[in-house]
């Protein structure tokens, strides 16, 4: 696929800020377009999305291929059953993956039953979180 070049696009390393904003509005936007607001390349944006695991929002997706919008299917008992069983140790991705669903339809029922991540998996995303932060700060100061 051709990079879009975009008129005194930014280079180097993304701020928090972008990130965030990145983080925000990368479901519902082309990267066309995200790229115009962000002022960064295509592929630049390409590149934090696979960075960040970003998806697009599938009502934006159905939109932009020309089909119609359609509402997520209810949620069947034994996905519920299923959501309840596994939800408190795995990832919101890895659970939306193995319920067929989206992300946000895992983390809107999880709060809507009252769902809770264990102690032991927050535990352990923290240690993930201490160990991505410390290798990215090791790389900068060095």
């Amino acid at each position: 696929m051709k990079s879009l070049k975009i008129p005194s696009a930014r280079t180097g390393r993304w701020t928090r800020s972008e990130v965030q904003q990145l983080q925000r509005i990368f479901g519902s936007n082309s990267n066309e377009r995200l790229a115009r607001i962000l002022r960064r390349s295509v592929a630049s944006i390409q590149h934090q999305a696979r960075r960040y695991q970003l998806a697009k929002n599938k009502v934006f997706v159905k939109k932009h291929r020309g089909q119609g919008v359609y509402k997520m299917p209810r949620w069947t008992p034994e996905q519920v059953k299923m959501l309840r069983r596994i939800y408190a140790n795995l990832s919101n991705l890895e659970v939306a993956r193995i319920l067929e669903r989206s992300v946000a339809s895992v983390v809107s029922q999880a709060h809507v039953l009252r769902l809770r991540k264990s102690v032991r998996h927050l535990q352990g995303m923290g240690r993930e979180n201490i160990r991505g932060r410390w290798e990215t700060e090791g790389r900068r100061n060095h």
